[in-house]
């Protein structure tokens, strides 16, 4: 299948207690990995690069825990499609009288609704076959490790 990825640099805050401060370094970077193979408010995170800066900390005031606020800037491989975007996906279902396949990629889960016009051609389809779609609509929730989409068939790769 094709690459859905693309690198994106991120600004985020990361919270660290006083107890960590001696490996901040470390500690950002794991709170960071946390954030891996889940949705966020820039799309599916795959892959954390890398921390491409961190500001000086400032304290955080809501609390008297001592807690220190930085301002990361990271790279991540993400993968956020939009309206019209034409991406591959592999079947795992077909329901033949609801008129959808059930499709994923490893960042979506995705309904795939077809007309009349595709049925025959969808007859010839089986469960793992590659096809093409085009994305008609997404949602996403945080923290959660899929985006739903409903896509337009558009045929069969292989």
């Amino acid at each position: 299948m094709s690459d859905i990825f693309c690198l994106k640099e991120i600004k985020t805050t990361v919270k660290v207690h006083p107890s960590c401060m001696e490996k901040s370094n470390e500690y950002i970077l794991k709170e960071l990995k946390k954030m891996e193979n889940k949705c966020s408010k820039d799309g599916y995170i795959h892959k954390i690069v890398e921390v491409i800066s961190r500001n000086f900390p400032r304290i955080y005031p809501s609390d008297l825990s001592g807690c220190l606020l930085f301002d990361i800037v990271y790279s991540a491989l993400i993968h956020n499609p939009v309206q019209f975007d034409e991406i591959q996906c592999k079947i795992s279902q077909i329901i033949v009288d609801d008129d959808f396949i059930l499709a994923e990629t490893e960042s979506s889960i995705i309904n795939v609704i077809y007309d009349d016009d595709d049925k025959v051609e969808i007859e010839k389809l089986s469960e793992n076959d590659i096809i093409s779609v085009i994305v008609l609509a997404k949602r996403m929730n945080l923290n959660t490790p899929k985006i739903k989409l409903v896509a337009k068939f558009k045929g069969k790769l292989y």
